[in-house]
């Protein structure tokens, strides 16, 4: 099995670390694109620096890079592409390269959460159960046929960051089960999307975050919870000229984000003003 992988964040690195584990034996990763530097939310080059150790060609994702992935795929025939938030759009003439199918590992349910922050608004919705998708590419942002898909409960304190990492255990469990499918050579399933596409862009939460004149404390907890994503800033309120964090009962479990992507979670002693993607 011969995969080109382009991912990363949390997910991409567990992902790769699933993958890089068959790396020489009965599974060759003929390439990787990845980000290259550790000034990014997770805090990590991990994939890499181990693509590096390993001996396999990688491209930065620090922009297109459009022409060297083309490079890559004429040289190197392969079977599998797997993108697990990798950032860009690839061109058409890269995803008819893998012989047997072109993955995408999306981190909600589709058609109605494509794009960004999508816990998030999982949350602000008020949704009971969140969907996590692998789907084959498109030319289309999130909108290839459906190959699996899986469904986990929203407890009713649920926070963005908790349901980010209780979601994505259900993915790297897809990747296995995508996997074994490839492996014994079976054909990969494919559903169309049903229903009525809702793209999220990157900036979506931006504004709502300022929960200052919000009355109602239902609607201020689920504000709360939503928008929590340490190292992210949390929503807020202003008092006396000052922004106050408006902070959820649940906080960030550590030893969870361990178990799942298997390193330290990023602190949240250093918040940024960016979205959570």
């Amino acid at each position: 099995m011969r995969v080109l992988f382009l991912g990363q964040k949390p997910l991409g690195e567990a992902c790769f670390d699933r993958l890089s584990a068959r790396h020489g034996a009965d599974l060759e990763i003929v390439g990787v694109v990845t980000n290259d530097v550790t000034d990014v939310w997770w805090g990590s080059a991990d994939i890499w620096e181990r693509s590096r150790a390993l001996g396999i060609p990688h491209i930065s994702n620090s922009r297109r890079n459009t022409d060297q992935i083309r490079a890559l795929v004429e040289s190197r025939p392969f079977d599998v592409l797997f993108s697990v938030q990798h950032p860009w759009i690839l061109p058409a003439d890269v995803l008819g390269r893998p012989r047997l199918a072109a993955l995408n590992f999306h981190n909600a349910g589709l058609p109605d959460y494509q794009g960004h922050n999508c816990c998030n608004h999982a949350l602000l919705n008020g949704d009971r159960s969140y969907r996590t998708t692998v789907h084959h590419l498109a030319a289309d942002v999130d909108a290839g046929e459906i190959a699996y898909e899986t469904t986990v409960d929203v407890d009713g304190d649920e926070t963005a960051h908790s349901l980010y990492v209780k979601s994505n255990a259900e993915a790297i469990l897809l990747l296995d089960r995508a996997m074994s499918a490839l492996d014994s050579r079976e054909p990969l399933p494919r559903r169309a999307q049903c229903g009525e596409p809702r793209f999220f862009h990157r900036n979506s939460i931006d504004e709502l975050r300022d929960a200052t004149d919000v009355t109602d404390r239902a609607r201020l907890d689920r504000i709360s919870r939503a928008l929590y994503f340490p190292p992210f800033d949390p929503a807020f309120i202003r008092r006396l000229g000052e922004r106050q964090p408006l902070l959820p009962s649940r906080r960030a479990d550590s030893a969870e984000w361990k178990r799942v992507f298997g390193r330290a979670m990023p602190g949240d002693d250093s918040l940024k003003s960016e979205n959570v993607r």
